[in-house]
């Protein structure tokens, strides 16, 4: 069942662009937005990145336009990738966060049914909709809203009340699956923040796409 106001139509539109290019619809939607965040890192799984990463601004018009951020690529180490992160700053100086999920059932068509179904019970309720992108084995979520530092907090804290939990007899614990990647979600509050990698280098090959509007 579609939520309400996402047309199969409205749907058909936006499947199948990428990470970056949803960046670009929700960017040139917000007229406030002034500037952009990204970072440059070098992946080591399970492992925050340390020294290995490097954190840089583009005015928005230049991230439009594309060039300033395809001389950074261009530029890049071996095996580097380039991931848009949620602080955007705003023509009055303030700061916003974009909407970034990492997520965590294995990429299926069930799985995506499942875990369109929690963001729609616990996410788009409070904080919109969105797009859901697949990944190598998962999905991402890229939100369309901005959200004020406290709603970003709050944006994260209901991200993990996704997990579906199914219920045992007595004696045996509660089987709980993950909706949102909650170490994903740990390195980004040591951060302050969160973020799509939009690149892709090294083994990083895998360009995420939309499969569904919510």
């Amino acid at each position: 069942m579609l939520e309400q106001g996402v047309s199969p139509e409205y749907k058909e539109k936006y499947i199948g662009l990428t990470t970056l290019d949803c960046a670009k619809l929700v960017v040139a939607q917000n007229p406030h937005i002034h500037t952009l965040s990204f970072r440059a890192y070098f992946y080591i799984p399970n492992t925050e990145s340390g020294d290995s990463e490097e954190a840089f601004r583009i005015p928005k018009d230049s991230f439009l336009q594309g060039d300033a951020l395809n001389h950074r690529a261009q530029d890049l180490p071996e095996r580097w990738n380039i991931a848009i992160c949620s602080p955007v700053g705003l023509t009055d100086g303030s700061m916003r966060h974009l909407e970034l999920l990492d997520l965590a059932l294995s990429k299926s068509d069930e799985n995506l049914q499942r875990t369109a179904q929690r963001l729609r019970q616990i996410i788009v309720p409070r904080f919109g909709g969105g797009f859901i992108l697949e990944t190598r084995k998962s999905y991402h979520f890229f939100g369309r809203r901005l959200l004020t530092p406290d709603q970003w907090l709050d944006f994260l804290g209901a991200s993990l009340l996704t997990s579906i939990v199914t219920v045992t007899p007595d004696e045996d614990p509660n089987i709980h699956e993950r909706v949102a990647d909650y170490r994903y979600i740990g390195y980004s509050l040591l951060r302050r923040y969160t973020g799509l990698r939009i690149t892709t280098n090294g083994d990083k090959t895998f360009v995420p796409r939309v499969v569904d509007v919510i």
